[in-house]
This record gives structure tokens, C-alpha cells and sequence, in this order.
């Protein structure tokens, strides 16, 4: 709901090499199925390293995943994941 803001935020962060992580309850191929310059999507996407997407679900409540509230959760590898057209999974370490 606030990409345009996020986007230019997360640009700026980026530009001094700071690594940017996006949460947000849409998955991720949900935004790019809408994203366009006007809705700003894609901009906060191209300067994201680590999305994790989906909606915080109650029932799949977790703590055993690093960064994540529930199981359906998915930390994604952004840049690896537009570089190869497919989700590509974060592995933390």
C-alpha cells in the first residue's frame, strides 16, 4: 500500500550498498502480476535482496523461521529470483 514511498526509500538505502529487506502481505507473484510505473511495485522490487511475502497466518503461527511470522511465509531471494524467472528461495545462515 505505500510501494511509491518504499520504492524511493529502498533506492536510496541500496545506493550507499546497504542490503534492503521488503515485507508485505501480497506473494510475490502477485506483485509482479501488477506491477507497472504507475503502483511503483516493481521499483521497490528491483532494489529488495530479501522479500518475504504472504500474509501473517494465526493458524501457522512459527517461531523456527528466521524472520517469518507464520509457515506460509517465504523469504525470497529478489535479484536471483528476477535474474532467473522463477522464486528462488533465501537460505539464511
Amino acid at each position: 500500500m505505500q510501494a511509491e514511498a518504499c520504492s524511493y526509500l529502498a533506492g536510496a538505502a541500496a545506493k550507499t550498498g546497504l542490503d534492503i529487506m521488503t515485507y508485505t502481505g501480497y506473494t510475490y507473484e502477485e506483485l509482479l502480476a501488477g506491477a507497472d510505473s504507475e503502483n511503483h511495485w516493481f521499483d521497490l522490487l528491483s532494489n529488495t535482496n530479501i522479500l518475504v511475502d504472504g500474509p501473517y497466518d494465526e493458524a501457522l503461527r512459527t517461531l523456527d523461521e528466521p524472520f517469518r511470522g507464520s509457515k506460509n511465509q517465504r523469504a525470497i531471494d529478489v535479484k536471483a529470483s528476477l535474474a532467473r524467472g522463477e522464486v528462488t528461495l533465501f537460505e539464511f545462515s
